[in-house]
């Protein structure tokens, strides 16, 4: 595009703000959990409207890609690149979606598609999904999506950025982080708000993770949904290690990935002089 370069960093969190974080015994009885997941539920019918709608081919590759989908992750985009040229078109009048060839930026209608609908679709069933597995563990699932029920599961109300949620996080023992799949290989910033305020995060598996972290020792994560709930039982059963690897990644985000820290690299990196 004519750009010099393009550099990627990583996220940061406001380390300043979360260590002035006051507890009181009010905090300790709302939020005090040993489990607990903080994001959207992505419910809409969008998916299920397109699926009814689309041909009995697209249909199987539609179930095949999500079959081949949720509950896995190694590392690879398993989304991309899997729809046939028939189902695209197919999808694409669907959603009514119009690609701008004349436009360098556009959405490419593969990505648009594996964005809109099969990304959702995954993360809604993976996080309902682990919701279920959990539900018989002192486990909190914090939601803004409204009108929706897991069986066995309480759905607690979504929290504000700035007050609630690093009392949350701070007060779980175990802070899960299940990615959106639009997010291909990036850290989310739940995972390095929860390790800003000294949680301990256990992660859906992404590549950059091993880029920025030390796993077992600033962050855990899983690969499946299995390994998932084997390692909360682990980590809920071994305080020591739970602590070792907590205080180790807000070490970690307090030394590397603050924001002071982050605008200073980007600054070091344009040549300019603090």
């Amino acid at each position: 595009m004519g750009a010099r370069d393009v550099v990627h960093f990583p996220l940061a969190t406001n380390v300043y703000r979360n260590s002035g974080l006051v507890i009181s015994e009010d905090d300790q009885n709302r939020y005090e959990c040993d489990v607990s997941f903080i994001g959207s539920l992505y419910v809409d019918d969008f998916y299920d409207k397109v699926y009814g709608l689309a041909s009995d081919n697209t249909r199987k590759e539609m179930d095949s890609i999500l079959k081949d989908s949720v509950g896995i992750w190694d590392g690879t985009d398993r989304l991309a690149g899997r729809l046939s040229k028939e189902a695209m078109d197919d999808l694409q009048k669907i959603c009514h979606f119009t690609y701008d060839s004349d436009n360098p930026f556009a959405l490419g209608v593969d990505k648009y598609l594996v964005s809109r609908l099969f990304a959702r679709k995954l993360t809604h069933l993976e996080r309902i999904e682990a919701a279920q597995m959990l539900s018989g563990r002192d486990f909190r699932l914090y939601t803004s999506s409204k009108d929706f029920e897991i069986e066995g599961v309480d759905l607690w109300p979504a929290l504000s950025y700035d007050e609630e949620l690093p009392k949350a996080y701070h007060l779980s023992k175990i802070n899960l982080n299940i990615t959106l799949h639009s997010i291909t290989s990036g850290i989310p910033l739940r995972v390095f708000d929860i390790m800003g305020v000294g949680g301990l995060v256990l992660s859906n598996y992404q590549p950059e993770i091993e880029e920025f972290f030390t796993i077992g020792k600033d962050i855990e994560v899983y690969r499946s949904l299995d390994e998932m709930v084997d390692k909360v039982d682990y980590y809920l059963t071994h305080e020591k290690s739970r602590n070792f690897i907590a205080l180790n990644g807000y070490k970690t985000v307090s030394e590397k990935y603050s924001y002071d820290v982050a605008f200073q690299k980007m600054m070091e990196h344009i040549n300019v002089k603090l």
